[in-house]
């Protein structure tokens, strides 16, 4: 049950992180 509860959390933590990796690569090459 533990695992049903916190996957959304987890995705979006790793959406969240994803999208600043991205930012800061654009930013770098920009």
């Amino acid at each position: 049950m533990f695992v049903i509860v916190l996957a959304p959390h987890v995705i979006a933590m790793k959406l969240m992180i994803g999208t600043l990796f991205v930012q800061c690569l654009t930013i770098v090459f920009r």
